[in-house]
């Protein structure tokens, strides 16, 4: 599920590039590095400069130590921002036009883009599974991802992605990350749209 167990879970670095971007634009990039070595220093010192698998520890404390300074909505916000910018010019453009030529505008199929974005970013961070699918409604369940199950910014983050990634599309939907009912180790990500 997390893929080989030698490997600690990470992200891409150029997918979480436009984050540390958007963050330095806003002149917080540099306080959060700072606030974060305080307690955390190896964390710290793993995200500046970003390498080309950030660790998820040290991503989810960042992005869980810039939610609480900001609050939930702009994370959320940022989120649906940034994978509208990748999607259109950046790093995950090329997966979006080669489903869309295979899909077309179908939503319940792009929905199912996302567990192909997550395995193209991430390492040994988890999976996630189609787990319904209706007219107008997704349910997916990212497995095996215990920094993302932990982490209330990341979520915000994700569900913000998730957004923007309808809103690339044309479509407002709603999109909501939590814990799974049944398993607490797994979450459970909502699309719904009309």
């Amino acid at each position: 599920m997390n893929g080989r167990p030698d490997l600690e879970p990470a992200i891409l670095g150029i997918i979480a590039y436009p984050v540390r971007k958007h963050l330095l634009e806003e002149g917080r990039w540099d306080a959060l590095i700072r606030t974060l070595a305080e307690d955390r220093p190896a964390l710290a010192q793993s995200l500046d400069p970003l390498p080309k698998w950030v660790p998820a520890s040290a991503w989810s404390a960042l992005i869980d130590l810039w939610m609480r300074e900001v609050g939930r909505e702009r994370v959320v916000a940022t989120g649906r921002d940034v994978i509208i910018d990748q999607l259109t010019t950046g790093r995950l453009a090329h997966l979006q036009r080669s489903w869309q030529r295979a899909f077309g505008k179908s939503l319940s199929h792009l929905a199912r883009l996302v567990p192909h974005l997550w395995r193209a970013s991430m390492r040994a961070n988890g999976r996630i599974r189609v787990m319904d699918r209706t007219d107008g409604f997704v349910r997916l369940r990212l497995e095996g991802a215990p920094f993302v199950v932990g982490s209330p910014g990341w979520q915000a983050l994700l569900e913000g992605g998730g957004v923007g990634l309808f809103a690339h599309a044309g479509v407002s939907a709603q999109v909501k990350l939590a814990p799974a009912l049944l398993d607490p180790t797994s979450v459970d990500a909502l699309f719904a749209w009309r």
